[in-house]
């Protein structure tokens, strides 16, 4: 968290998503080669596996999610039954990083998307295009999200609307980019994400 102290908390999550095509508009996602390291507070650096890091692992890859993927929009998620609710949310939030609602890649837009995060300002500027790959940056600040609050929130609190650019109490400033990589098909190869509060 920047702003507290000189040192700095990094928690870094690393894995392989897969992704099976059941039909048209629906979708498996699988987790494999999980690590979970953090980042020694002096040196951002240096970084050591966190402990328990083998459970950590397992409870990520043991079950699958599905889910409904339609035009780039997550539309639901089938969750099975005894998946634990940590994990449920981490695999929402790499469904947050795979989804992509640009009506077309040739444009920066501002939308509202819905995910992990609540539904939020998003805004998509495309940073360039090769022969085989477009790079598109996905950006949220997290304070203008509305309908996060609830059991699945660190911070309880009262949902309200108001017509404001901030719609989420200022607990503390946070941000959510991911660098998304599109081949020529249109297919995400690949979403690096960094939430920074």
């Amino acid at each position: 968290m920047g702003g507290a102290s000189e040192e700095h908390s990094s928690l870094h999550l690393r894995t392989t998503a897969q992704f099976e095509v059941i039909s048209k508009c629906e979708m498996v996602l699988r987790l494999t080669d999980v690590t979970m390291e953090d980042s020694n507070p002096s040196n951002l650096e240096t970084r050591q596996q966190v402990q328990r890091s083998n459970e950590f692992k397992q409870a990520l890859e043991t079950r699958t999610l599905r889910f409904s993927f339609v035009d780039g929009h997550v539309q639901s998620i089938c969750a099975d039954q005894e998946e634990p609710v940590w994990v449920l949310n981490i695999k929402r939030g790499i469904l947050s990083a795979f989804q992509n609602t640009m009506e077309t890649l040739d444009e920066d837009q501002r939308v509202f998307e819905t995910d992990v995060a609540g539904t939020c300002p998003t805004e998509y500027e495309s940073k360039g295009k090769s022969w085989t790959t477009r790079t598109v940056m996905k950006t949220k600040d997290l304070i203008g999200c509305i309908d996060r609050s609830g059991p699945q929130s660190a911070f309880q609190g009262a949902p309200f609307q108001v017509p404001s650019d901030i719609q989420t109490l200022p607990v503390m400033k946070s941000t959510h980019e991911c660098e998304q990589q599109i081949n020529s098909a249109g297919i995400l190869t690949q979403s690096v994400c960094k939430e920074t509060h």
